[in-house]
């Protein structure tokens, strides 16, 4: 038996932290986050667990169009911008959309929008849907808002403004909006009451710990259809060519209004053989094409609309771009030592595994990342002046044989989870090769169960080839009560790895 035991080196991971405290493993938002919209006539709860809302501000704001403020400058138009929340209480995930509306007499019919704040532009990539506010139809789009979008909300919030262009095929509808002051025009203070529910949406996401949510993955695995593509463009400082195309000052693009502009950049699209029209200098359907393909071919966003990369992708006097970060080196362990480790760093340990641990959430049904058996949630339109009841969809979901729910109804998943790669010359299976438990406090010890993702994450799956990776997830059932302010100890060991690793905050 000594011998046995002898040739069996273990991981531990031991992992020490307060639930209540942002520190340890990132959190998601608090489990019960959707208790903080119950209260909003906008809340809407299905019984699949999909829930949304809106807050009090944006409510005011909705109501002051519907009430015909808007009426005036329907013309010229109107877009007002509101922050909104869903989520799935079984799954425990939660996720902010920044809803963007454009009350206008003619449509654009627009696919895409950039919205600029100190110095960043964000191009999303998304064709508008109709909907009403009151008795006005207008475009929206719902854009979900990852890491990178709710850095953008801060800086909107911070910067008192910004400024945005949505695309149409043929026309574009461009403002800038800025806190409320007394030198606005009527249409402009319309506008700026868009600042008002950014202000008030980011408190609510504050205290609800929004800003350290870390599970944006899944989102966009759950909410996957006709899911908006986003890029982010910083915008350079450096001195740009005048024999080049015209640029606005403010996001960077073309001036497609500017028939000069535009045929230097046709005769620039048909040199590098995307383009094979007349150069007319008109910004017609053709051109627009051709952009699209320009920017398929160097992997950028295709919004048909030509920015300061682009143009010097094409003549070939591209700025340099920024670097990007190094993805960080694992840390190189043995049998023989005990590791001082960190939440997100990667141990390795050449010949038998390498393991990193990521985050932690609580949630009433577990899924695989890219588990696509939710149903189509049915699309809400607001309308203030004769609200109707809300209906439940017809439809229902699929049975998932691969969701993974609490025996006991009463209780909780504790979920961790991270990455795995086995580096062995021999699969790895996880039932046998590993170990684990959750230490509640001082008296509780709960068992976890490892495994990790297969099929490309469509399933929850037990084992891993030599010198594959997977997403590792560790779950366990827990008490309802202890999500709220009990301790917690994460205990670790696979097979073959080092002695011990210790996670301390």
């Amino acid at each position: 038996m000594r011998r046995m035991m002898a040739g069996v080196t273990l991981l531990a991971l031991l992992i020490t932290n307060c639930l209540a405290q942002a520190d340890g493993l990132p959190l998601a938002a608090q489990f019960d986050v959707y208790k903080a919209f119950e209260r909003n006539q906008s809340y809407k709860l299905e019984e699949t667990g999909e829930w949304s809302a809106h807050d009090l501000i944006a409510a005011q704001v909705l109501r002051t169009i519907s009430s015909g403020a808007a009426r005036p400058h329907m013309s010229s138009g109107v877009c007002i911008l509101y922050p909104s929340v869903r989520g799935n209480t079984l799954l425990g995930l939660t996720e902010v959309l920044l809803n963007i509306c454009l009350v206008k007499t003619e449509p654009l019919g627009a696919s895409s929008l950039s919205i600029v704040t100190e110095g960043i532009r964000y191009d999303f990539l998304n064709t508008s849907q109709k909907s009403q506010i009151g008795s006005y139809t207008c475009e929206t789009f719902a854009l979900p808002m990852d890491k990178q979008g709710m850095a953008m909300l801060r800086s909107i919030a911070d910067s008192g403004g910004y400024s945005i262009s949505i695309y149409g095929d043929t026309k574009q509808y461009r403002t800038t909006i800025n806190e409320k002051s007394a030198d606005l025009t009527d249409k402009q203070t319309i506008e700026a009451l868009s600042m008002d529910t950014v202000h008030s949406f980011l408190s609510e996401l504050d205290q609800n710990g929004l800003f350290r949510y870390s599970l944006w993955d899944l989102n966009a695995g759950h909410w996957a259809e006709d899911r908006p593509q986003m890029a982010v463009v910083s915008l350079s400082d450096e001195p740009y060519s005048e024999e080049l195309p015209k640029l606005d000052e403010a996001f960077h693009c073309l001036v497609n209004i500017d028939r000069t502009a535009v045929a230097k950049l046709q005769q620039l699209l048909k040199d590098r053989a995307f383009y094979a029209g007349k150069l007319d200098g008109k910004f017609s359907t053709d051109t627009r094409v051709a952009i699209r393909e320009a920017q398929r071919y160097h992997g950028l966003l295709q919004t048909g609309q030509a920015d300061r990369m682009l143009i010097e992708l094409l003549a070939g006097t591209e700025v340099a771009r920024e670097a990007t970060a190094e993805t960080p080196k694992p840390q190189l362990v043995t049998s023989d030592q005990i590791i001082n480790a960190e939440a997100g760093v990667s141990y390795r340990r050449n010949g038998v595994a390498e393991v990193q641990l990521d985050r932690r959430w609580f949630a009433k049904k577990m899924l695989p990342m890219l588990a696509t058996t939710k149903p189509t949630p049915t699309q809400q339109t607001e309308n203030t002046t004769n609200p109707k009841p809300t209906e439940t969809p017809q439809s229902t979901p699929s049975i998932d044989h691969s969701a993974i729910v609490p025996k006991n109804i009463s209780n909780m998943l504790l979920i961790i989870d991270g990455k795995i790669t086995n580096l062995s010359t021999e699969p790895m299976f996880l039932p046998k090769d590993t170990q684990a438990e959750v230490a509640i406090g001082d008296q509780y010890v709960y068992p976890f169960t490892v495994r990790c993702e297969q099929g490309n994450g469509k399933t929850i799956g037990t084992g891993l080839l030599p010198l594959e990776s997977a997403r590792l997830v560790l779950f366990a059932e827990v008490p309802e009560n202890v999500t709220s302010d009990h301790s917690i100890t994460i205990t670790l060991r696979i097979k073959g790895f080092i002695d011990q690793m210790d996670l301390a905050y």
